[in-house]
């Protein structure tokens, strides 16, 4: 189930969300989500791991899940709020968040699976740029960016089984 709602994700559709992650995401709080980007971009734990924590461990008791499934669950559904996030951000600064999703679709496994790095960051830009996105603009948002690629990178890789 988690890999189904994976692709979705991935691949930008408007479909609902598995229940498994749903049952995350729908408890965490809008102030919270509104958080994930600023402790993520900060590296330390808080609020927000704190409640995907507890979200994830109310609905592995809720569902009985085994506890590997229930870790990746959570992962997955804190990359997916990540991911949510950082394209609001991108679609308020007129960058169309469909323009990464399209090109992370389209990557082999190995570069949706590798480790983010300057080379796969540079070919995002430069793609989005050639579909007529100022430079400008784009390095302005480059953190955002790189977030999203983070959070679609660390759904693709959980939903592989290789974190």
């Amino acid at each position: 189930m988690l890999v189904a709602a994976v692709a979705l994700f991935a691949a930008a559709q408007a479909e609902p969300l598995d229940p498994d992650l749903a049952c995350i995401v729908d408890r965490i709080p809008a102030a919270t989500r509104a958080a994930t980007i600023a402790e993520a971009m900060s590296g330390t734990g808080g609020r927000v791991r704190d409640a995907f924590r507890q979200a994830t461990d109310a609905c592995a008791r809720d569902r009985a899940w085994a506890a590997d499934y229930a870790a990746a669950a959570g992962r997955i559904a804190m990359a997916l709020v990540l991911g949510e996030e950082a394209e609001a951000v991108l679609r308020q600064n007129e960058i169309p968040p469909d323009l990464i999703h399209n090109w992370f679709a389209a990557q082999s496994a190995d570069v949706r699976r590798s480790e983010p790095s300057d080379e796969i960051g540079t070919a995002l830009i430069e793609h989005v740029q050639a579909q007529g996105i100022p430079l400008a603009r784009l390095q302005a948002q480059g953190t955002i960016i790189g977030v999203m690629l983070g959070a679609l990178n660390k759904i693709e890789r959980i939903g592989a089984g290789l974190e």
